[in-house]
Formats: structure tokens, C-alpha cells, sequence
């Protein structure tokens, strides 16, 4: 940590957590406008977490399941899964220093496209 700081200066660390936390908070907004994702709170910082609502709490845990693991599958994303009050809900942290805005529009663009397969079935 030592050396980035005498290289880049701690404005650039400043700067790039705004841009994650910018991230966090946009792909949020985005999650909440897809009429079956469940968001949990508003970003703090850079951890989101969300479900699809299917159905009843066993169809939404297949269903999240298996979503998570058509992303996990596609490999161009990694996310977590974790159980909220019982449920269980995906996790995304868009803290990677590569994570941009078009990244995060490429991974909503994919969770569109697993989800609307899934529905499918």
C-alpha cells in the first residue's frame, strides 16, 4: 500500500473509491427498476444484494440459484450468494479496479438475458 500511495497520491485512492461507491449506487437504481428484482438496502458503500421474487420462497431460492450459477457459468462476473432473513439473496461488490460503468451496464445487460431464460423454463 505503501508504494501506490508515493506513486499515485492518496487523491487517486479518493477518487476511485467515489467511482465504486458512484457504481454501487447506480447499479442499485438500475436493479430497482426491474419489476421481479427485490433490492436490499441502499449501498452504504459498494456491497448491493438483490433476489428475483418469483414466487413463493422455495421457487425464489431455485430460481436465484440457478441465476446465480447461468452468471457464475457465463464467467465474465463473479457474485456471491447470502441468506437475508431466511432468503436467499445475490451479492454484488463492483470494488475491482477495472469495474467501470460499462462494465456494470454489460452485467445488467447479462442479468437480463439469465434472468429472461430462466423465466422461460
Amino acid at each position: 500500500m505503501w508504494l501506490p500511495l508515493q506513486l499515485y497520491g492518496v487523491q487517486a485512492f479518493r477518487d476511485s473509491l467515489e467511482e465504486k461507491i458512484f457504481l454501487s449506487r447506480y447499479l442499485y437504481r438500475k436493479l430497482s427498476e426491474i419489476p421481479s428484482v427485490v433490492t436490499g438496502r441502499y449501498p452504504q458503500l459498494t456491497v448491493i444484494t438483490f433476489y428475483c421474487d418469483v414466487g413463493t420462497d422455495d421457487e425464489n431460492q431455485i430460481f436465484n440459484t440457478n441465476l446465480l450459477t447461468e452468471i457464475l457459468n457465463d464467467g465474465s462476473f463473479y457474485l456471491t450468494s447470502i441468506r437475508i432473513q431466511g432468503k436467499l439473496c445475490l451479492r454484488v461488490c463492483p470494488i475491482h479496479n477495472r469495474s467501470h460503468k460499462d462494465s456494470i451496464d454489460r452485467f445488467l445487460m447479462l442479468l437480463h438475458e439469465k434472468i429472461g431464460k430462466l423465466a422461460a423454463w
